[in-house]
């Protein structure tokens, strides 16, 4: 029940004109509550939450048939993700991030760090959908560009100018960012940080 109300959140405003779930001043000011509410909690906040870029994603792929999406559910998904207020991975701070990984030894210290140690852990399972996918241009060394988005995501000074130099790197921060799901691959802060990156490299 919870999972379809976090995901009703982001689908319903692209069903329904005038339906927003988090909407405060709407007609569910109770549910407002509750999502503001859940959002207070470390590891709901860290991990349990999506975002809305998925569950729009979720929400393209589901239920259409041989006809597609509908126009007007199109257009509404734009106007959604312009808007984007779903909330949850932009109100994370640091302090936030840092209870959640206080009790969990297995978690990097900021969402940024575990963004990247998600990607190292699955490297290799990556590298084979990139591949097939062709994300990247004949000749381009997929593994070493994924290195570099992680190396980027650790933020380290060091091997930045290196990082961005590498050929494929922006692509790959693209091509991550369109096929990541969350929370299924990383909780919704470490999705953001993930996205940032993509942005920028794109400029």
């Amino acid at each position: 029940m919870r999972s379809a109300i976090r995901r009703y959140a982001a689908q319903l405003p692209c069903l329904h004109d005038g339906l927003a779930p988090r909407d405060a001043a709407g007609p569910y000011p109770k549910l407002s509550e509750w999502f503001a509410a859940m959002e207070t909690l470390p590891a709901y906040a860290c991990r349990v939450e999506g975002d809305a870029a998925s569950w729009r994603k979720v929400l393209s792929m589901a239920g259409y048939g041989n006809a597609g999406t509908p126009a007007t559910v199109l257009k509404r998904m734009d106007e959604a993700a312009a808007i984007d207020a779903f909330g949850g991975a932009q109100l994370v701070t640091q302090q936030v991030w840092s209870d959640f990984a206080e009790s969990r030894p297995h978690a990097a210290p900021t969402a940024s760090a575990e963004a990247a140690a998600t990607i190292v852990r699955n490297r290799v399972d990556i590298l084979v959908d990139a591949t097939k996918r062709k994300a990247l241009a004949d000749g381009t060394d997929t593994d070493a560009a994924l290195r570099a988005v992680a190396g980027l995501l650790q933020a380290d000074d060091e091997f930045r100018a290196a990082c961005l130099a590498t050929p494929g790197v922006a692509e790959l921060a693209a091509f991550l960012d369109n096929r990541l799901c969350c929370p299924r691959d990383m909780g919704a802060p470490c999705a953001a940080e993930l996205k940032k990156l993509a942005a920028k490299l794109k400029d």
